[in-house]
């Protein structure tokens, strides 16, 4: 028999093969087949998700592909992936990210059923692949291929910055994909490639936030501590493009005890500390201000869920005698451990604070109760609100497509249906009028749940609000609230004022 390289199959969501099926096309194991209907590859596959691909069956399961959602026995479902962290360090958020997806082709699937264009005038469901990138470059690679082997021409993820450089290098870009994540932030992405977007914008942007905090934090800290001189900053942060480029994006016109940090009085007073992206474990920065003879007062950190597990909480378990620390958490340590750690230590809870691209406006709100809805639980993490909005922008672009096969190219080219055109927010509420207006040739202007979408068809990313966020308690609840101040992007300024709940 001859061999179909896995090429052979980018691109092709919606195939319409004419011969009977004989084998799987499993992990690895290329071969030329026949198949009608995907529900003849399904059945062969002994009742495990395949799709027919051109004329080839393919198992959509992998190492790292371990779910389908949707109806994918059906001939005209176009399927789509996600890539997140689902093992891990990073676990908790990644499910969570993926659950808004789940979320998302839900409402869909209830509101309009599918896309026009079907065969025989039948509606196109969404299908998603979810798919593991366990916060690692090789994981993430091999994810990606198998996401492309199986046909899908449109990823939403990952999560975090370098794995979107990763995702898009290494398999997306080459392969003509449509990649759009919904929490990389690093400027490294800006305009990278017209196949790589994002729903939330550049850092350059929360710098302005957390560079604001930063300030503020000073002051609480000075007014908790009125004995203090000179107040030292550390900064930890994840030695890749979004750590680097946070570090380097706050770094410009940042001020400590009244002058630029760069000053020459702030000389041992600011302290850069990175840590390994790969290993994601910032121990030893840990151990590094415990054991200095003058330890930090402020501590701006800049990564993920471990700069809760393995930074504050051994920094707070072993703080020596004296004043302890504030803490600035820009958007990816937003995360449910660092709620976790303070219902078990209450103490920390007023000295942090932080930053995320959006606002909880009233989209937001919707969006929330939706989750809560589906899933029982209250969505507190960054990035979750764009894996909704991803979803829907994903629906959007291919429903002006009419009913032509979409691809990555086209995809990407129907971005521009959604800048100026007529205003709605994301949801199954507006789904049907957005439907009309595409489906007519007109445009959208929409605000997600992860805030206001206007894109930047040249950056690739939308403009947003950056919220100031600090934990509360609420009803015996210990959650994430929104403090009242935030940097208001159509004005480009700060605005309300820090007042936690």
């Amino acid at each position: 028999m001859a061999s179909y390289m896995p090429r052979l199959l980018v691109g092709l969501s919606v195939l319409m093969p004419t011969v009977a099926c004989s084998s799987i096309l499993g992990l690895g194991d290329y071969h030329e087949f026949g198949c009608a209907h995907n529900s003849e590859c399904i059945s062969k596959a002994g009742g495990q998700p395949a799709v027919c691909r051109n004329h080839v069956c393919a198992a959509l399961l992998s190492e790292d592909c371990t779910k389908v959602t949707g109806p994918i026995d059906n001939d005209n479902a176009i399927l789509i992936g996600t890539l997140f962290a689902l093992k891990g360090t990073n676990q908790t958020s990644g499910v969570a990210r993926t659950n808004s997806v789940e979320l998302a082709v839900s409402e869909i699937s209830q509101t309009i059923v599918g896309l026009p264009g079907g065969a025989g005038g039948k509606p196109r469901p969404l299908a998603v692949l979810e798919c593991d990138d366990s916060s690692d470059d090789a994981t993430t690679t091999r994810a990606a291929n198998h996401l492309n082997d199986v046909g899908v021409f449109a990823v939403i993820g990952p999560e975090g910055s370098g794995l979107v450089s990763t995702a898009a290098q290494n398999v997306t870009i080459n392969d003509g994909m449509f990649l759009i994540s919904p929490s990389a932030t690093s400027t490294s992405l800006t305009g990278l490639n017209n196949l790589v977007w994002r729903t939330a914008p550049s850092d350059l942007v929360q710098a302005i936030a957390l560079r604001d905090q930063i300030s503020q934090a000073e002051v609480a800290f000075r007014a908790a501590n009125p004995s203090v001189t000179n107040v030292k900053l550390a900064v930890v942060y994840q030695g890749n493009p979004y750590g680097q480029g946070l570090l380097d994006a706050v770094s410009k016109g940042l001020m400590l005890n009244g002058l630029p940090v760069a000053d020459p009085k702030n000389t041992g007073l600011y302290e850069p500390l990175s840590y390994d992206p790969n290993t994601l474990d910032p121990t030893a920065a840990a151990a590094q201000v415990l054991n200095e003879a003058t330890p930090p007062n402020l501590i701006a950190l800049f990564g993920t869920s471990e700069v809760t597990t393995k930074f504050i909480t051994p920094v707070e378990s072993n703080w020596p005698t004296g004043m302890r620390p504030f803490y600035v958490v820009s958007d990816g340590g937003k995360k449910q451990e660092l709620l976790d750690l303070i219902k078990s230590n209450n103490a920390i809870r007023t000295r942090v604070r932080g930053t995320v691209p959006g606002t909880a406006g009233a989209t937001f709100q919707a969006f929330s109760l939706h989750y809560q809805g589906k899933f029982n639980s209250t969505p507190a993490v960054f990035g979750m609100a764009g894996a909704y909005d991803s979803t829907y922008i994903l629906t959007y672009t291919m429903a002006s497509l009419g009913s032509a096969t979409p691809t990555g190219a086209t995809i990407a080219g129907a971005m521009k249906k959604l800048v100026g055109g007529t205003k709605l927010v994301v949801g199954p509420d507006t789904l049907s009028t957005a439907m009309q207006t595409l489906g007519a040739g007109g445009s959208l202007d929409i605000d997600g749940a992860s805030g206001p979408l206007d894109f930047d068809l040249a950056a690739h990313e939308a403009l947003s609000d950056i919220d100031v966020w600090c934990v509360a308690i609420l009803n015996n609840t210990t959650t994430f609230e929104s403090s009242g101040r935030h940097y208001d992007s159509s004005t480009k300024a700060m605005v309300g004022t820090f007042s936690c709940p």
